[in-house]
């Protein structure tokens, strides 16, 4: 109750503040537009309703001169941008033609390496079939351990 007495107590708004003057809403919205003419997409839509009446333009003249050059600046930057984007494109298609022709060299590298190492293996291979252990000489006087690293038993 005490909530709708509250809100029963409040003065009401004027008619002037309810129903404003069209002119007024429309100067008001006008200022906040010219306010925003850096925006590039505000300065468009300016641009286009000033355009249509000859009036406004002559009456709005300084800021249809600025959004004009708002417009330009932006249509500057894409440009600029633009050619950027071309250019680092074209800076990541040689780069990556430099890598493959580097992963192409280095592949065929070690696939050559590898065929060196394989046909070194087989000659080795093949040399020491042919050549097999060299008989024992019987004249020589010499004692042959079996192996080096077995102990002989004199070895402290």
């Amino acid at each position: 109750m005490s909530q709708t007495r509250a809100f029963s107590s409040k003065s009401k708004p004027s008619s002037a503040q309810v129903n404003p003057l069209p002119e007024a809403v429309d100067r008001r919205l006008l200022v906040s537009l010219m306010q925003r003419l850096n925006d590039p997409v505000v300065a468009r839509v300016f641009v286009s309703n000033v355009e249509v009446d000859p009036e406004l333009k002559i009456q709005f003249f300084g800021a249809y001169l600025s959004a004009q050059e708002t417009i330009k600046r932006s249509q500057i930057q894409y440009a600029k941008a633009h050619e950027k984007g071309l250019a680092a494109a074209a800076l990541k298609r040689r780069c990556w033609d430099c890598v493959c022709v580097s992963s192409k060299f280095f592949f065929h590298s070690v696939v050559s390496a590898a065929r060196w190492l394989h046909q070194a293996m087989l000659e080795y291979q093949h040399q020491r079939k042919t050549n097999s252990m060299p008989e024992k000489s019987t004249s020589a006087k010499v004692i042959m351990l079996p192996s080096a690293y077995k102990a002989t038993g004199t070895d402290n």
